[in-house]
């Protein structure tokens, strides 16, 4: 017996031990401003100690300031069958109307005041579910009351005074509220109260001076309170919430960033947070909490992904900001402004087939204002040669109003390439010649009409424009090297396939006064000499262009056959 008796001791004591130092653990929590970590303690603590009532009527202060009111209600339950004192009534009746239950929740309140008919707090607690029910009549009684008990009880002025606030009469909400504080300086609560009332004064002042005036006055409020209570959540989310609003980013995101460090699960701070860190551009840091947002909030999860997704995309992460915006297109149609983000995340992550399928829906959703989405478009197209739909897409912006500027010449020489190149040689000349009719000097489109010719086998109009392209080049030898190149090395060739070598050797000494280092220029040279039996001068050019290029083929071969060494 006695062992059995020592074990109950000995459990008891465990018990205690462990509870007492989960409610210490709880209370250095609460310390630290910290009431979520408190609050994960409460479960288990409750459980290996299901008749303490102190550790009950504590969890439910944590429970209450977390604004879980149903598990508040279920630890004041367990203390109500623990011992029914009008403290555990008031405190469970005030929960269960903040549920939700106002009726039961009057019924636990009433049943205290018959045990204490002259405490004046009880009756503040029943005036306060009677308001928060709208029952307003039965609120003033109950304030009223209190204040009979009590003359100088400030909570008399502070449920006048949300009274008040509820009625939207903020200058009369604030009387009270000043007034319960010059009976208690010390009451935060109605400094609280206050600093709300100025905040909602200044919103609806049509005075800028006397608007501004508000909102700093509602500030000093604010941070007095932070002050007085580092560690108020609240004091932190309504200052955040003022600077927020008034566009003051950085002292938003401080403000706030203190409110999730004491209230990690407070997702509408976070909102508000991600969203200052967004307009300060630190993307990274708006991710964060916006990954969280889109889950616990419903009401904003679009938004929140929305801004996710440009947050990837400001951080260049592509192939993350890609599969944000398929994620949010699986649902709804994506703004014509992320179409292009995705278009370009996709293309820098390497997923074309998207890029091109999105950044086709922005210009058909709203071509006025994507000229340069479709020129990019349109060029890239032409460049993987996807030629029909590169037509389309700067077809598309040659006929939109808004994009007639300064491309337009350009616009005209892509689309004649892609009509080139997909053998669409009348279509290509049109479109060569539109370019050329608003920009008489663009070599390339000369370039590119005189292969157009010569691709229809008409060699007379296909050189006459390649000299004008040379006419052109000649002009600036550097700028326009490429062109003049290519156009003396496209009329000596069909000079050579004609066997006319008196005239490809007239064209290419050309060539050579204007580019002396041009392998391609002598070597046609020594083409134009050795059809005409001049073996000797064939054989300086071949060797002039040997020591240009040494690796040239043609060179190396025809000097081995004609020049004996």
């Amino acid at each position: 017996m006695r062992i059995l008796i020592s074990i109950a001791i000995f459990i008891s004591f465990a018990f205690n031990a462990y509870s007492q130092s989960a409610l210490e653990q709880m209370k250095s929590f609460v310390s630290e401003g910290s009431y979520e970590k408190a609050a994960n303690l409460i479960p288990d603590a409750v459980a290996k100690e299901p008749k303490n009532l102190n550790l009950m009527m504590y969890a439910a202060d944590i429970y209450l300031e977390l604004n879980k009111y149903a598990e508040a209600v279920k630890v004041l339950e367990k203390a109500k069958d623990i011992d029914d004192t009008p403290d555990v009534l008031l405190k469970l009746g005030d929960a269960l109307a903040y549920n939700g239950n106002f009726a039961e929740g009057i019924k636990f309140v009433n049943k205290a005041i018959k045990e204490d008919k002259n405490n004046a707090d009880y009756y503040m607690v029943l005036g306060n579910i009677y308001l928060r029910a709208d029952s307003i009549s039965q609120a003033k009684l109950m304030y009223g009351r209190a204040r009979e008990i009590d003359k100088k009880n400030p909570n008399s002025f502070i449920g006048i005074g949300d009274i008040y606030f509820k009625q939207g009469v903020y200058d009369l909400a604030f009387t009270n509220y000043k007034e319960a504080l010059t009976i208690n300086p010390r009451l935060l609560d109605a400094r609280i109260k206050m600093a709300q009332c100025l905040y909602w004064l200044a919103n609806r002042e049509v005075d800028n001076d006397l608007r501004n005036q508000l909102f700093t006055d509602a500030l000093t409020e604010w941070n007095n309170i932070t002050l007085e209570d580092p560690k108020n959540a609240r004091a932190w989310f309504e200052q955040g919430k003022i600077f927020f609003y008034a566009k003051q980013w950085k002292n938003a995101a401080v403000a706030l960033n203190n409110f999730v460090a004491l209230r990690p699960s407070g997702s509408l701070g976070r909102w508000y947070l991600a969203q200052s860190y967004y307009e300060l551009r630190l993307f990274d840091s708006a991710n964060i909490h916006l990954i969280v947002v889109e889950k616990e909030i419903d009401s904003v999860s679009k938004k929140a992904k929305l801004m996710s997704a440009r947050s990837y995309y400001g951080m260049s992460q592509y192939a993350e900001a890609n599969a944000k915006y398929k994620e949010i297109a699986a649902v709804e149609p994506l703004p014509v402004e992320d179409l292009r983000r995705q278009g370009q995340s996709a293309l820098n992550s390497k997923d074309t087939t998207t890029a091109i399928a999105v950044w086709k829906e922005a210009i058909n959703k709203d071509p006025e204002n994507n000229c340069q989405l479709m020129y990019i478009l349109g060029t890239s197209l032409n460049r993987m040669k996807r030629y029909d739909e590169a037509i389309e897409i700067l077809t598309k912006r040659l006929t939109t109003n808004s994009c007639q500027d300064s491309l337009v010449s350009t616009i005209h020489y892509f689309i004649g390439l892609a009509s080139f190149f997909s053998g669409k040689n009348d279509e290509a000349i049109k479109a060569f010649e539109a370019s050329l009719a608003t920009n008489p000097n663009n070599t390339w489109a000369l370039v590119y009409l005189a292969d157009v010719y010569a691709a229809k086998s008409d060699l007379a109009k296909s050189e006459e424009t390649f000299l004008k392209a040379i006419q052109i080049a000649k002009t600036d030898k550097v700028k326009y090297k490429n062109e003049l190149n290519q156009s003396y090395f496209k009329i000596a060739g069909m000079k050579l396939d004609a066997k006319k070598f008196g005239e490809l050797e007239k064209i290419t000494k050309a060539w050579i006064e204007d580019m002396p280092d041009s392998e391609f220029g002598n070597l046609f040279m020594g083409f134009a000499l050795q059809g005409q039996n001049d073996v000797a001068g064939a054989c300086k050019y071949y060797r002039q262009v040997l020591k240009i290029n040494p690796e040239n083929k043609n060179a190396k071969e025809s000097v081995k056959k004609i020049c004996g060494n």
